[in-house]
Order: C-alpha cells, then sequence, then structure tokens
C-alpha cells in the first residue's frame, strides 16, 4: 500500500505514541521506542521538517544511551545507536553544528570497533557518515 507523506507521518505518530505508552511500564520496548523516534525522524525529513526531524533523532540517540547503560554488550542496540548517531550528526552536519557533529563522531569512533565488521562496514559506507567525517 503506498501512502503519501503526511499519511506516513501520521501513522509514524500514532506508532510513536503507542510505543511511548507502553515503554513507561515495560522499559524492555524501549528498544522499539528508539527506533520509532528514528523512524519518525526519518518521515519528517521526507517532509521537509528537517528541525523536527532532528529532535527526533536526539530522541532516539539518547533512549538508545539509557539501553546500553543496562545493556553495555548489546550488540543490537550498539547497532541500531550507531545509525540513529548517524542520522542525527548527518543534520547536524547540515545545520553547521560543529561542536555537536565533533562529539558524534568521536561517539562512533569509540562504537564502530565494537560492532560487526558488516555492521560497521554499512555505516561507514553510507554517504550520512561520510558527511559527519567531512565535517561542517
Amino acid at each position: 500500500m503506498n501512502r503519501n507523506p503526511e499519511e506516513a507521518r501520521n501513522f509514524s505518530q500514532q506508532a510513536l505514541d503507542l510505543f511511548e505508552d507502553l515503554a513507561e511500564p515495560l522499559p524492555e520496548l524501549r528498544n522499539e521506542l528508539a527506533n520509532a523516534y528514528n523512524t519518525h525522524g526519518l518521515v519528517l525529513l521526507q517532509l521537509g521538517q528537517n528541525e523536527a526531524a532532528t529532535v527526533r533523532f536526539q530522541s532516539s540517540v539518547d533512549t538508545y544511551a539509557a539501553l546500553l547503560e543496562d545493556h553495555p554488550d548489546n550488540a543490537d542496540y550498539l547497532y541500531r545507536y550507531a545509525l540513529a548517531l548517524t542520522n542525527l550528526g548527518y543534520w547536524r552536519a547540515i545545520a553547521g553544528q560543529a561542536v555537536e557533529v565533533r562529539g558524534i563522531r568521536l561517539l562512533l569512533g569509540e562504537i564502530l570497533p565494537r560492532l560487526q565488521p558488516e555492521q560497521s562496514r554499512r555505516i561507514t559506507a553510507h554517504s550520512r557518515f561520510r558527511r559527519i567525517l567531512e565535517g561542517t
């Protein structure tokens, strides 16, 4: 089923609302919540709402960071955290926020060696990651 970007945003927001409600009593769903924030950010980008997307990417990053405090060796959380950081870093670079981009670059430098080689390759091959390396 094809949806226009506005419908996708609405459905994405509904999913996000559901995960926010569920993650409070069921902390194990925080992974899904973080992923929903990231997905909603991508939908917002398609609509040209870059500032709102950046807020969602930051929420995803923050949620994954909290998850990793409790589960520091969870490979899936690390990989998804790196993806969310890549999205956030890219849009921070586009906005010319050099200090924030440097911080994200440092975090990614710590995370990438901990990922499986294929996961690390997928991230570093992405044009968004290359933009983070270029800086602002």
